[in-house]
């Protein structure tokens, strides 16, 4: 490509002019842009090789062709021949400031380019266009705009509620999930901190998670809290944060990402009430079924208390004031009473209908109380209950009816299955062993045992294998026995008969 210069009498300016334009003409050829030079009217007076291979032209085809040759179409909205009309009007946005243009290869196809205009000063005015391909960056851009709507898309339609925080607390961004969870709008929610609606307690715990995140102890974090919803209810959530950096590693921003516990609590809750009632019905039916027993074992002291009273009173008619003898049968009488006051009391407790209410327990008081309660009872059926007590500390933290309820229950169970069994062979083994980190209670049976099918079934709500009973008793013991984060299960014996299980984890306290 060369300039076309006239001249009537060659010299030595001339000379160095013609070495300076092949110069130049050499310096447009290795320019990686395309390089297009134009007179006033936009007619092409210079193709570099870049302009060739981006508009697939040869500098023949182009010279003296108008450059709106190498533009799109104008719209219906564009000046006259468009960048032509910016070359006769000199207008200051075009020249010397670039410029996105569709251009058109020879082929017909179009892309985009950023065009460059610069003004040679001289007699003859002409303008250099300096183009670049920016297919590649906008697809990029495309790219990067589509990935940008679709994550906006995203968040907006995403059920987790989701929100953008600045340095200062104030919410950049939140999803309408985030909103509905507090009851804001997002117009009102956008001019608010997250200290508006933190719950007050939790504050202090946010702001120092937040601090120490900002500072770079930990880009990401999550922990517990409350929120006040709108209408005053509080929220129990679960906050994933990440802090957002800028290229130079400073915080910009805090995303937070929320997990709505509320429903799940309130789910938590009604299951524990409905189990607790459950388990007051089960306990009513533990003791209709013991209640033979349970009047055996209060006439036992009643009786005893008759007969003393009766004794006494026959000595005072008849004359015989023996005071040592009398104050005997007096004692007496007062122990039977005690003994059938306390058989009333350990009923009371387990039957009334009561909160749940852990304590700090150890295990095997609670065992020693359950096989008083079912002491008559294994007299009855003639079952020999062995008990062995571990001596290691076994304290737990748990509700003291709701143990003794599953012991119960498990003692009960191990002497109906032992109902057929010979005399000799009625024996019943309590007991407690401790590991480092639970307390386990088994009772062993010498019984018939379980089926395979039954086995399917055997901690299934009203499943049971007695002929009276409501089969509510081993799911309710195994609900007890997960709610205080412990296990239930049961295995066969070696010879014959069950071992039913529970373990529950050991309290970090003492009861000393």
């Amino acid at each position: 490509m060369a300039l076309q210069t006239v001249s009537t009498r060659p010299s030595i300016t001339d000379e160095r002019a013609r070495l300076t334009e092949a110069e130049f003409s050499a310096l447009l050829d290795a320019a990686v842009d395309g390089i297009v030079i134009m007179d006033a009217d936009g007619q092409i007076e210079g193709f570099n090789a870049s302009a060739e291979r981006l508009f697939g032209f040869s500098p023949e085809e182009v010279m003296g062709r108008s450059v709106n040759l190498l533009m799109s179409d104008p719209g219906p909205s564009e000046d006259e021949g468009s960048l032509v009309s910016y070359l006769r009007t000199r207008q200051p946005d075009l020249v010397g400031n670039s410029r996105e243009l569709v251009a058109r290869r020879r082929d017909g196809t179009t892309f985009p380019v950023e065009l460059a205009v610069g003004e040679v000063r001289a007699q003859v005015p002409r303008f250099v266009g300096i183009i670049r391909d920016i297919s590649e960056r906008k697809a990029i851009e495309r790219r990067l705009t589509q990935r940008e709507e679709e994550l906006r898309l995203t968040i907006e339609n995403a059920p987790i509620p989701i929100a953008t925080v600045g340095l200062d607390g104030v919410v950049l961004s939140a999803n309408p999930s985030f909103c509905k969870m507090l009851g804001y709008a997002q117009r009102e929610i956008g001019r608010m901190s997250f200290r508006d609606f933190t719950y007050p307690d939790d504050l202090p715990l946010t702001v120092t998670l937040m601090e120490e995140a900002l500072r770079g102890e930990g880009d990401t974090y999550s922990y517990q809290k409350r929120y006040v919803h709108k209408d005053g209810r509080v929220v129990h959530v679960v906050l994933h944060n990440g802090v957002v950096r800028d290229e130079q590693g400073r915080p910009v921003m805090i995303v937070v990402q929320v997990e709505d516990l509320t429903e799940r609590m309130q789910a938590e809750e009604e299951a524990r009430e409905h189990r607790e009632r459950l388990a007051h019905v089960d306990r009513l039916n533990v003791m209709g079924e013991m209640a033979a027993s349970i009047a055996h074992e209060i006439n036992q002291p009643l009786s005893a208390i008759a007969n003393y009273t009766n004794a006494a009173f026959r000595r005072v008619s008849a004359g015989r004031l023996d005071g040592e003898k009398l104050s005997a049968s007096l004692t007496k009488i007062d122990e039977q009473a005690q003994r059938a006051g306390e058989v009333v009391r350990r009923l009371r407790n387990l039957v009334k209908k009561r909160e749940s209410q852990r304590e700090l327990l150890d295990v095997n008081d609670l065992v020693r109380e359950s096989l008083r309660l079912a002491e008559v009872d294994a007299r009855i059926h003639d079952v020999v209950v062995e008990v062995s007590l571990t001596e290691s500390p076994s304290c737990v933290l748990a509700d003291p009816v709701q143990i003794e309820q599953v012991i119960l229950n498990l003692l009960r169970n191990a002497i109906d299955a032992m109902g057929m069994v010979p005399k000799e062979e009625s024996r019943l083994m309590v007991r407690t062993d401790a590991s480092e980190n639970f307390v386990e209670v088994s009772v062993c049976d010498r019984g018939t045992g379980i089926t395979k099918l039954d086995e399917q079934h055997l901690f299934e709500p009203f499943f049971t294998t007695k002929v009276a009973g409501m089969g509510m008793g081993l799911s309710i013991s195994h609900s007890i026995i997960s709610a205080h984060g412990g296990r239930f299960w049961f295995t066969r014996n070696p010879e014959r008969g069950v071992t039913f299980r529970f373990s529950l984890p050991k309290a970090t306290e003492s009861l000393v």
